[in-house]
């Protein structure tokens, strides 16, 4: 797995398990929304390394 996607994928497991919403666990962590969503679509392995 690239790191991109590693990191990606952290964070889409520790936001499904924090209840929180997209945006109010992208706020916390520093990310952008859009960010965020680029980082669901890496996760599913369709983002460019």
């Amino acid at each position: 797995m690239s790191d991109k996607r590693q990191f990606w994928f952290q964070h889409i497991e520790q936001w499904e398990q924090s209840g929180l919403s997209q945006t109010k666990y992208a706020r916390q962590q520093g990310l952008s929304i859009k960010s965020f969503g680029y980082g669901s679509l890496c996760v599913s392995g369709r983002c460019q390394n």
